[in-house]
């Protein structure tokens, strides 16, 4: 702020204090040397160096002492606060000493008088001092300017930088997210399928127990059924026998004959019943074992669907794995971008991009 009000008063010409020759002369204690002179340059000081200085002050100073501004001269102001407001600001603590040394000392070399000393200090055309302080200010704006302009441009970059790196945070957020969910997925299918496979194998084992049971009924069938035909046969001689002895009209009957025949007919009965139960059992067996068979059949089916979809959903979790690695070595890219960038802002460095051999492990 400082050099641009400096290089701001550089372009204002500056008026030189003189005082009038009449003045001078009707006031010979106003003459170079004089007490007069040497208060009033001290006075001007005291003047230019307080803070909020007052403009009617230094016009009844200068008034007191007889001292005339030249009014005709096109460069001057008509007024006195004009003026004022005319000259170059103070300059700051430490910045220009040479200044304030000569408002402060009225004879520093050749005995000058103060008010020449006061004019040369307050021009431009006259003090390599002051020359040098309103134009080397004017080089440091300049630069300035150029360094504010370039940071600001590193800032945008820097913000469009963020933004990139905050949308590749929030795809990467996602894409994990939307890996944990199809974890999640996989897992719950995992169990589905291993419970599936625990049920297909007990059903197996029930299916082979029915089995074996179904053919242990089919033996035992076939057992009675070979007795049934046996005792059919014999039902037949005997009724054979028992037709031949009634049909010869003999009189004497074998005693026991008829016995044995009802009891053969009583045991033939209860033979059928005891086949026509089994029947029924080997019927049921059937109907259960044909049961289970469909049951195993569609357990099957379910285990080769969770199969697939186990299959289905690894591949996708595969390919969102390789989705989260890639976005991953962009956020990487990213952060190396803004941090080569942010180091080149700072120590003007030339950037060279990085090698991506490093990251070559996380596109896979």
């Amino acid at each position: 702020m400082i050099a641009e009000l400096h290089a701001k008063t550089a372009l204002v010409p500056a008026p030189t204090l003189q005082p009038s020759p009449t003045t001078m002369n009707q006031l010979p204690s106003a003459s170079p040397g004089s007490e007069a002179a040497q208060h009033l340059a001290l006075e001007v000081a005291k003047y230019l160096q307080s803070p909020h200085p007052d403009p009617s002050r230094l016009t009844h100073l200068l008034a007191t002492y007889g001292v005339q501004l030249p009014l005709a001269s096109p460069q001057m102001p008509r007024s006195t606060s004009t003026l004022l407001d005319s000259l170059p600001p103070l300059p700051a603590p430490g910045r220009s000493a040479s200044v304030t040394s000569l408002a402060r000392k009225p004879s520093s070399s050749g005995g000058a008088p103060p008010l020449r000393a006061l004019s040369s200090c307050t021009s431009s055309s006259s003090s390599p001092t002051l020359r040098r302080a309103t134009t080397a200010p004017a080089t440091s704006s300049e630069s300035t300017h150029s360094l504010l302009a370039r940071v600001a441009d590193l800032e945008s970059q820097l913000s469009a930088q963020a933004l990139d790196l905050e949308r590749v945070r929030v795809q990467a957020r996602d894409a994990r997210a939307a890996a944990d969910v199809k974890s999640a997925e996989l897992d719950r299918v995992e169990r589905r399928t291993k419970d599936a496979q625990d049920a297909a194998g007990y059903w197996e084992r029930k299916a082979n127990e029915t089995c074996e049971e179904l053919a242990e009924v089919r033996a035992e069938a076939v057992r009675l059924q070979e007795e049934r035909e046996h005792m059919k046969r014999n039902v037949r001689e005997l009724e054979d026998e028992l037709v031949a002895l009634r049909s010869s009209r003999e009189q004497v009957v074998a005693p026991g004959l008829e016995d044995e025949l009802v009891r053969l007919t009583s045991e033939m009965e209860e033979k059928l019943k005891m086949i026509e139960e089994l029947d029924a059992s080997r019927k049921r067996t059937d109907h259960l074992s044909q049961k289970y068979v469909d049951k195993m059949v569609k357990l099957e089916r379910e285990l080769q669907a969770a199969e697939k979809q186990v299959d289905r959903l690894k591949s996708e979790k595969l390919e969102m794995d390789s989705e989260k690695n890639r976005l991953k070595h962009e956020y990487e890219i990213k952060i190396q971008q803004v941090s080569a960038q942010v180091r080149v802002a700072s120590d003007g460095e030339p950037w060279m991009p990085d090698s991506c051999e490093n990251c070559l492990h996380m596109c896979v």
